[in-house]
């Protein structure tokens, strides 16, 4: 080597990755008033479903069903019912099922 460098110019390449993993985050805020944000992951396209239930296992309302490509995603619950009604104070389930991915996560509505 006769000691000199050349420096090339850098190339910093930034790609939406897609996501290594299938799961459900932490609903964010929990408690919540008026509505919370659910951001989820799904590693490769599937048939997604995410439904909110009362601890009777009543269903509430259904936030997301049907096929979703692989990514990032994130729903908003504004503590309605599918009839278009305020749900009351208290504790509820979110399930997430996908292929062969299950999650369930408790949210509290608090007014």
């Amino acid at each position: 080597s006769n000691g000199k460098s050349n420096i090339l110019g850098s190339i910093k390449v930034e790609l939406d990755a897609l996501p290594e993993t299938t799961c459900m985050d932490n609903a964010y805020p929990n408690p919540f008033n008026p509505q919370t944000a659910i951001t989820y992951h799904l590693a490769e396209d599937a048939d997604v479903n995410i439904d909110v239930f009362d601890l009777l296992g009543r269903n509430v309302t259904s936030l997301v069903n049907g096929t979703q490509a692989a990514g990032s995603y994130n729903i908003q619950w504004n503590g309605l019912n599918n009839n278009g009604d305020n749900v009351p104070t208290g504790t509820y389930l979110i399930r997430m099922k996908s292929n062969s991915y299950h999650q369930i996560q408790k949210v509290t509505l608090v007014k």
